[in-house]
């Protein structure tokens, strides 16, 4: 019965390319394979509401993975070194878009999901080790403005098949611009879509 069940995950995790997978791994990591290649059944967890309050309205597929409180997040392990996209929302605080309200405050991607955001953890941790009355005196990401100030919840999403990840980037930020006219505060006001036309001819 093991054997089968190797097996079953091994030709899974094969189409994945990923890289080898070893049956006798964390029961943690099962779980996130079976997270990996069902992305589309909606989470029966406490992230329910919490996914459906912040990323229903404009994306249109679950992530695999969700870090409630990435300040207090330690099992990295858990968050696979693949490419893919990761969506960071204040833990309770909406901010006003021209066609509406959301929690979410940044989009990004990156071709190992675990390393980038070990990276934005870091900086949000030295910005929070900062007193509030001198954090203006040297410049930080806005982003991490955001987040130190309004907590942050982290979601994560692989590329399927030859899905770049600044493809799947692209399709989520276009998706929340489409529904909020705006992109996300932590974004800036560079746009995401490439610039065709010299500003003065715009």
């Amino acid at each position: 019965m093991l054997e089968k069940l190797s097996a079953f995950f091994q030709r899974f995790w094969d189409i994945s390319g990923v890289g080898n997978f070893d049956f006798n791994r964390k029961c943690s990591y099962h779980c996130y394979i079976i997270r990996y290649f069902n992305q589309n059944i909606p989470f029966k967890t406490k992230f329910k509401s919490v996914m459906d309050i912040n990323l229903k309205p404009f994306c249109h597929r679950e992530p695999f993975y969700v870090v409630e409180d990435l300040l207090s997040f330690e099992s990295f392990r858990e968050i696979p070194e693949i490419p893919g996209v990761y969506i960071l929302a204040s833990s309770d605080q909406k901010f006003i878009y021209p066609n509406g309200q959301s929690r979410i405050i940044y989009i990004g991607k990156s071709e190992k999901l675990r390393a980038r955001i070990k990276n934005h953890k870091k900086g949000i941790t030295e910005l929070s080790s900062i007193s509030k009355g001198i954090r203006g005196e040297a410049w930080w990401y806005s982003r991490y403005q955001y987040l130190v100030k309004f907590g942050c919840r982290a979601y994560f999403f692989s590329t399927r098949g030859t899905q770049e990840a600044k493809n799947l980037e692209n399709q989520l930020l276009g998706q929340f611009y489409y529904k909020y006219l705006a992109l996300p505060v932590g974004n800036g006001a560079i746009s995401f879509r490439k610039i065709s036309q010299p500003l003065e001819e715009r």
